[in-house]
């Protein structure tokens, strides 16, 4: 891992890195990355975790660095479970500089699926690494981490009680970092009306809701200690023609909205409609790298997305309501989906390639009245702003 200093007033960047770690990476072996920012924004973590060619744990450094980009300090995690099973959820960092990994651990017998599962705290400090753990009664699929203003760690994400089947309900883990204890544990299944009927055709089994995998995108915590996170469905899916080629279908689905009371208590559940699809002759594992998918923003408590749209959703054209949408810029348009404190949503179209001459590529942040971006013309890539109203 590299450090480099650039001089935002100075025009061009200098790549002169300064090396800052190193270790042995083996053949085969996985990497994971988890990066954090703490609240106030002054310290800064990056951590590496080394896991063997059959999953098992290798090893994890964890690197915690102020505002300026100086390592303030390094140390290791070291895992004290009874298990080879186990998921490294997420990691975060809170304004003093100590860091917290979320570990799910679960035993795997061959005919159980799994049994004898847990959420494990780690706090990580320069000199020291404590953990507390929990037993959970529903299987974790993937999760997310933040620290809070309230310096409160959340942890979300989604769960599925058939290990055959997708994601079906939702979870919310508080931790104090006071007490160093779970103050709540909470998870709802999806209501009934989840479940959607199958579509016929080539896509059968691919835009019912239950046949998408959920994860989660986004954590933000709320001035009254409520929490709100977003998840998105997604599913892939490879067809192979008669000569021997592949087609793969993406659909990034929709929005999946959870709100929690003050106490960390799940209450709110909704499903926000966005239409997105894409196809490609290769493999993809970012589907934003594909244009779909969406850019979360959180301001005043209320979230602000941003989202690559087809027109024809504006034109009552709702019997075909999955068109590819990379298949011609023509029918490009940028949504805005707005969900207010109460959980209620509204879409608006901001902008459009046939109208406006130009496509959103990348929202970069909301700054309370818009959205900075990066824009694509015929001719030339530019920053600017696009109103939310």
């Amino acid at each position: 891992m590299y450090h480099n200093d650039i001089n935002p007033s100075g025009g061009k960047a200098a790549w002169k890195p300064e090396e800052v770690l190193n270790f042995t990476y083996e053949k085969q072996d996985n990497l994971m990355i988890a990066t954090a920012v703490s609240p106030d924004n002054s310290k800064n973590l990056i951590a590496f975790v080394q896991l063997q060619n059959k999953g098992s744990y290798k090893g994890n450094v964890v690197c915690v660095f102020d505002n300026k980009g100086e390592m303030l300090w390094q140390n290791t995690l070291e895992l004290e479970v009874n298990t080879d099973f186990f998921n490294i959820l997420d990691m975060a960092i809170n304004n003093e500089g100590t860091v917290f990994a979320g570990v799910y651990t679960f035993d795997s017998p061959k005919s159980h699926g799994r049994t004898n599962e847990s959420l494990y705290m780690y706090e990580i400090t320069e000199s020291s690494t404590s953990s507390v753990s929990e037993n959970v009664n529903f299987h974790i699929s993937n999760g997310k981490m933040i620290t809070g203003q309230s310096g409160r760690i959340y942890i979300g994400g989604y769960y599925c009680q058939d290990l055959k089947k997708n994601e079906n309900g939702s979870y919310m883990v508080t931790y104090d970092p006071k007490s160093s204890n779970f103050t709540t544990i909470s998870h709802s299944d999806f209501p009934a009306s989840y479940k959607e009927k199958n579509a016929g055709g080539i896509l059968a089994g691919f835009l019912a809701n239950q046949e998408n995998r959920v994860t989660v995108e986004a954590l933000y915590e709320c001035s009254n200690g409520s929490v709100v996170m977003l998840g998105e469905q997604k599913a892939m899916r490879a067809v192979q023609s008669q000569n021997g080629g592949t087609t793969y279908y993406y659909m990034a689905k929709n929005v999946v909205y959870n709100k929690t009371d003050a106490n960390g208590e799940i209450e709110k559940f909704a499903l926000f409609d966005k239409k997105q699809m894409a196809t490609s002759g290769s493999s993809y594992l970012s589907y934003k790298r594909l244009g779909i998918s969406y850019y979360p923003f959180f301001d005043n408590d209320e979230v602000y997305i941003l989202y690559a749209d087809n027109l024809n959703n504006y034109k009552g054209k709702s019997g075909v309501p999955y068109k590819a949408l990379l298949s011609g810029k023509a029918l490009y348009c940028c949504t805005q989906l707005v969900i207010d404190k109460e959980g209620n949503g509204e879409t608006k179209k901001l902008l459009s390639t046939k109208e406006d001459k130009r496509t959103v590529t990348t929202p970069l942040f909301y700054d309370g009245n818009g959205y900075i971006v990066v824009e694509e013309t015929k001719k030339e890539l530019n920053i600017s702003k696009l109103s939310a109203n």
